[in-house]
């Protein structure tokens, strides 16, 4: 290692540094009280380092030189970028890696669904008749993401958008997911996959990335079974003490306007999970193929049908096989699931 020069300001220590690194020569720059001094390292590059000194001092402005400044700072540039990517890659891994553990927001949702759904039970002495319906019907009504009413409009009788909503009850956007209409079965049935799923996306992304994900999708799922139900419902049914028929060609159930339950926010996560483990392989997500079966067929058995007649009105309906579910509320939290995993892998990857 050689002395090459030394210089009054290291601003001008650290410039030619970078005239020194643009031709390959390895140097190393040592900071005096007053200026600093500019040492190379190899003695062979030694005269190369002298001659550029010479003509840098002669003009250090010249088009060469600024040329190759800038093609240093680009390759540093380049290069900080490559250890941010080689960091952020680890950091994923890492958390990839992660055992998987329910997290504060997993736990607090199934708390949280299992309260609000405590209002449609209504008393301990009701949990016998809870287990396949809501006692308090009434109360319960007060969760979902509307209660409908006929009004008189320009056309005559009508079913208001968002009735509800639109009066200042706007915690029915969110409760709905949380308030099980199925009763217990339905409370415990859903609590079990969401904590399978949720503390998936909470171990591998964060509690706050959960969060999200669990109000963007019960929001999203609810509004699409909503508006598909209120597009069908017929007002002068209604008027006429008829039921809307929410059924496709006698043999597609959709579900109605109001629905409650986590199903829409677990179709949401498994639809994410299915994404994101298909777009980005080290995300540590994934769920197993017999479970994917499981809740595809699940979502295409609810949408089966049937003819059924009211005995009091003489109408024939289309019901689902499986009960009343909102199959739309699944089906739209699937889709927007998928969409979420897509999206966020090419918006930030990190995620």
């Amino acid at each position: 290692m050689r002395r090459l020069t030394t210089l009054a300001e290291e601003s001008r220590a650290r410039t030619f540094g970078e005239v020194l690194e643009s031709e390959r020569i390895e140097y190393r720059i040592e900071t005096l009280d007053e200026g600093a001094e500019v040492w190379v390292l190899r003695d062979d590059q030694l005269d190369a380092a002298r001659d550029l000194l010479d003509a840098w001092t002669a003009d250090p402005t010249d088009l060469r030189f600024q040329q190759a400044q800038a093609a240093v700072a680009m390759r540093r540039k380049a290069k900080a970028a490559e250890l941010a990517r080689l960091r952020d890659g680890q950091a994923r891994l890492d958390r990839a890696q992660r055992p998987v553990r329910p997290g504060p927001v997993t736990i607090g949702t199934i708390l949280v669904a299992a309260v609000i759904t405590w209002f449609g039970i209504g008393s301990v002495t009701e949990l016998g008749n809870a287990l396949v319906s809501l006692p308090d019907a009434e109360t319960a009504r007060l969760f979902y993401i509307d209660d409908p009413v006929i009004a008189t409009g320009p056309d005559g009788a009508c079913v208001p958008f968002l009735h509800s909503i639109r009066q200042g009850e706007v915690w029915r956007l969110f409760t709905p997911a949380f308030m099980h209409s199925g009763g217990l079965f339905h409370l415990f049935f859903n609590a079990y996959w969401f904590y399978f799923l949720g503390q998936q996306i909470e171990t591998r992304k964060g509690s706050l990335y959960l969060l999200l994900g669990v109000l963007a999708s019960g929001v999203v799922s609810m509004l699409g079974q909503y508006v598909c139900g209120w597009l069908l419902t017929d007002p002068s049914a209604w008027l006429a003490g008829n039921m809307p028929d929410y059924g496709l060609f006698g043999r597609i159930y959709l579900g109605g306007m109001v629905g409650g339950g986590l199903s829409g926010v677990l179709y949401g996560l498994f639809g994410y999970i299915l994404a994101k483990s298909y777009v980005d392989k080290f995300s540590g997500l994934g769920v197993p193929s017999s479970t994917v079966a499981l809740l595809l067929i699940w979502l295409l058995v609810c949408f089966a049908g049937q003819p059924v007649e009211v005995p009091q009105t003489g109408q024939t309906l289309t019901m689902g096989v499986a009960g009343n579910i909102a199959n739309l509320a699944h089906l739209t939290g699937l889709l927007s699931g998928v969409l979420w995993g897509l999206v966020s892998h090419r918006i930030r990857p990190r995620w």
